[in-house]
């Protein structure tokens, strides 16, 4: 009677864990085929957004040469 008990959970747990290895299976797939959409649609959304690479707000003070005396 303890055997099969034990046998019955030794074979849900492995069930469990085969349920577990297809689900990460199935999402790390998910993932593989998504990646190029996913990394062209980030890249595209970063260059539209970033402002222009320019040199931005500069001080004239330290920017122009200082006249000599």
């Amino acid at each position: 009677m303890l055997c099969n008990v034990f046998l019955l959970f030794a074979m849900a747990s492995s069930l469990s864990i085969l349920c577990i290895q297809n689900c990460f299976g199935m999402l790390s797939l998910l993932y593989f085929l998504s990646f190029p959409f996913l990394y062209l649609s980030r890249g595209s959304i970063e260059t539209t957004s970033l402002p222009s690479q320019g040199r931005g707000k500069v001080c004239v003070h330290t920017a122009l040469p200082r006249p000599h005396s």
